[in-house]
């Protein structure tokens, strides 16, 4: 992205391999520049002059001169240009890997007017291949609800010349090999977030996932850092807790509902395995092996699977499944968007990341805790969701990288499970496509789409032997600041209440007891509430 001054002219110089066909797309990212002019030139044929905003070089390689100017007026202003190389097998492509299911979080237009590669390899005749795209966010004003997208075969031609639809067939390929697609902007030139899904015959047909990733203590969804070699996501943080691990989900190929479990239950007297399931590299907390471990006295970690795989992984399956919770002790999804755990933004407020979700698993209800906490270095986390006929879809994974301070002391447990578990948590609520949960709090909402806490129940208030209200004393920090970020949000408050009623351990939110005391009583939401209201004290 550059900026042409007024009358002014720009100059790129750039190599084209033998048999590559280039792509050079000029956009124009202010009223008063209008078309951008590119003219090339190189070491045989004829000169390019163009203000249609792209060029397509064919049959010509050695290097070449670019040069950008003003289509017409000398006004100057902001633009973009990109090259893109789409070739075969043995030729140079610029292009991501695209595999089954959808593209990770983090993928979209990071620059004004992108013009983003994906290799497809596809085989001779192959049939039912199938390009879904969609913005994570609805479309605003004109805009349409999906990017453009271009194909070309492995010989240079155009399959797909153009489109904005949200699904589109790719023809039976007459010839196997790489096939190149671009992704540009259909409307406009506005910074994006976005996900392509490949749907092939040979992919798993149950649900796609649609966002892998790590929101902080208020439920903001975090970017990633980068991607690691094999185009994994990369989430880098300071600290192993105080996080949430956040897994969306939407209807696969099976066309059947997500399933609603991250633990194991009863489904009409038949036991059913978790819907969700999870399991990670490296231990979390000391790594205890117990199941469902997420009470005290008894609050542990969660164990390695070694080698990361599903099968024979049963135990760490649930034991990761017990920390996902939909707000009311219930370990399932959340299936209205606006009951989310993430905050995606001011205009939407708590919706799920990706709006064409299905259904949105969170670690909670409060952040990731101490006493279960990412280990420092590097940790894989690995995740596959089901339908509700028992299809698995394609498995996901991410990379969260702890660089600060994490679990005190931990105990790595990196091994395989034994088969029977120590504890066992079982459901007999019969899920369905849409399975109603159970609300212990009512959220009002107002039309900006914000939060209120309801009244989820009454603490007991002990009176003071003078019958005075007994005034609270902070002794560890700002009172109900759970991740200690010197601000106490509302979901904090929740935390605090619900550790009040017991159905949170204080190990949660330790600074909810504001008084030191190993209790959590109505001083204690008072104090947290001031902080809310009027900010935490130096």
């Amino acid at each position: 992205m550059r900026t042409l001054e007024p009358g002014g002219m720009q100059t790129y110089q750039l190599s084209v391999p033998d048999d590559t066909i280039a792509i050079v797309q000029g956009v124009s990212l202010s009223a008063e520049l209008g078309k951008v002019r590119m003219r090339l030139s190189g070491p045989d044929g004829p000169t390019i002059d163009t203000c249609s905003g792209i060029i397509e070089l064919r049959d010509r390689s050695g290097d070449f001169t670019l040069q950008v100017s003003q289509c017409n007026g000398d006004s100057g202003g902001d633009y973009t240009v990109s090259l893109n190389f789409v070739s075969g097998e043995d030729g140079v492509n610029c292009g991501r890997q695209l595999e089954c299911g959808a593209t990770p979080t983090g993928v979209g237009f990071v620059v004004p007017g992108a013009m983003d590669s994906y290799r497809i390899n596809l085989e001779p005749g192959e049939r039912n291949v199938h390009l879904k795209l969609n913005y994570l966010e609805p479309p605003m004003g004109n805009e349409s609800g999906s990017p453009f997208l271009q194909l070309w075969d492995p010989n240079g031609n155009k399959v797909i010349s153009g489109t904005c639809a949200n699904s589109v067939d790719v023809p039976g390929p007459a010839v196997g090999g790489t096939y190149t697609a671009l992704v540009s902007p259909c409307i406009g030139t506005r910074l994006r977030a976005y996900r392509v899904e490949l749907v092939r015959s040979s992919c798993a047909n149950g649900p796609t996932i649609t966002h892998f990733g790590v929101s902080n203590g208020h439920g903001e969804p975090v970017a990633p850092t980068g991607f690691d070699q094999e185009g994994r996501p990369i989430f880098d943080q300071q600290l192993g807790y105080g996080m949430l691990l956040v897994l969306e989900a939407r209807i696969g190929a099976s066309n059947r509902g997500v399933g609603n479990y991250t633990v194991s239950h009863e489904e009409n007297g038949v036991e059913k395995d978790p819907d969700m399931q999870m399991i990670l590299s490296e231990p979390l907390g000391d790594g205890n092996p117990t199941v469902c471990d997420i009470t005290e006295p008894n609050f542990g970690g969660v164990p390695a699977t070694v080698p990361l795989d599903f099968d024979g992984a049963e135990n760490a399956i649930e034991d990761m499944g017990c920390r996902f919770d939909d707000g009311t002790g219930q370990h399932i999804g959340h299936r209205d968007l606006y009951e989310a755990c993430t905050f995606t933004n001011q205009f939407f407020g708590y919706s799920f990341v990706d709006r064409t979700s299905y259904i949105q698993f969170c670690t909670g209800p409060g952040p990731i805790a101490v006493e279960w906490a990412f280990p420092l270095g590097t940790t894989t986390v690995r995740a596959r969701v089901k339908d509700i006929r028992g299809n698995f879809g394609e498995p996901r994974e991410i990379v969260v990288r702890v660089l600060g301070v994490s679990t005190p002391t931990p105990t790595p447990t990196a091994t395989r499970l034994p088969p029977t578990p120590t504890a066992t948590v079982r459901h007999t609520n019969t899920p369905s496509a849409t399975l109603p949960a159970t609300r212990t709090f009512t959220r009002t909402r107002t039309p900006t789409r914000t939060r209120t806490p309801g009244t989820p129940g009454t603490p007991t208030v002990t009176p003071t032997s003078d019958g005075s209200t007994p005034t609270p004393t902070n002794v560890g920090g700002c009172a109900g600041d759970c991740n200690d970020d010197g601000t106490v949000p509302i979901n904090e408050v929740i935390t605090t209440l619900s550790i009040a009623l017991g159905d949170t351990p204080l190990a949660q939110c330790p600074a909810a007891d504001a008084d030191g005391d190993g209790t959590v009583v109505i001083n204690d939401i008072v104090q947290a509430v001031n902080s809310t209201l009027l900010g935490c004290s130096p």
